[in-house]
């Protein structure tokens, strides 16, 4: 039995502890190949406050996991003219729900819709920020999205609008990540401050390498074939 991470598996060995021997943690990964893209027309933007920071989100939003409130608060950064100007990009939602909420800053909005694996990840590379989003809702303590293991896998800074659980921990032992509770607009405003003020200045902890590494795909494939190789007689 192969789960995604270690709360999944507590969780099932609670119920079912006679099965847990057989039970083994196989997490999502990224391929570092997907992330050998054309860089040429990345832009260095750290540190030049003229032009707007790149932060990028990609992939829906599905409706358990409603922005609304997180947008508010990164409206509320942008009408106050910041001393870090930022443009979002959101790749994979069109952002027809949402217009009305960031419709006082819109031109800092650009939606791009669904595009291909490939494509999006292209701009995930590209990004100068990457934000990652999930609601407050029942077992997400145990919920790794996929996208978590590739923004990692960019080594771009993580401004993470999540609540305590397995995705929390993981970014924090990653390395240059904001980890967000906050839903009220002004606390979120501050937050984003204090991160672009940090990331500008150089005072964002680096990336743990060693850890992003063991989430790459060719390594997980051979502690899959590990579990294979158990279940035989050679095993």
């Amino acid at each position: 039995i192969t789960v995604i991470n270690k709360e999944t598996k507590c969780q099932l060995a609670s119920r079912h502890p006679e099965l847990e021997r057989r039970m083994s943690v196989l997490p999502n990964g990224f391929d570092p190949d997907d992330l050998l893209l054309q860089t040429e027309d990345d832009d260095s933007r750290d540190g030049q406050k003229s032009t707007p920071s790149k932060w990028v989100y990609n992939g829906l939003f599905y409706r358990q996991q409603d922005p609304t409130r997180i947008l508010k608060g990164f409206v509320r950064y942008l009408e106050t003219k910041p001393k870090y100007p930022v443009q979002f990009v959101i790749q994979g939602d069109d952002g027809r729900r949402y217009q009305d909420v960031v419709k006082p800053v819109n031109d800092r909005f650009s939606w791009a819709g669904y595009l291909p694996h490939k494509e999006s990840l292209r701009g995930v590379h590209q990004a100068d920020v990457l934000w990652l989003h999930l609601s407050d809702m029942p077992h997400i303590d145990r919920v790794t999205p996929g996208k978590v293991f590739e923004y990692m896998g960019t080594g771009k800074p993580i401004f993470a609008t999540v609540p305590e659980g397995i995705t929390a921990e993981i970014l924090r032992e990653y390395g240059p990540v904001a980890i967000v509770h906050t839903t009220d607009p002004d606390e979120l405003s501050q937050a984003m401050f204090e991160f672009e003020e940090a990331r500008h200045t150089q005072q964002l902890p680096p990336v743990n390498k060693t850890f992003v590494g063991t989430f790459d795909r060719e390594k997980l494939t051979h502690q899959l074939e590990q579990i294979f190789l158990n279940l035989t007689s050679e095993g």
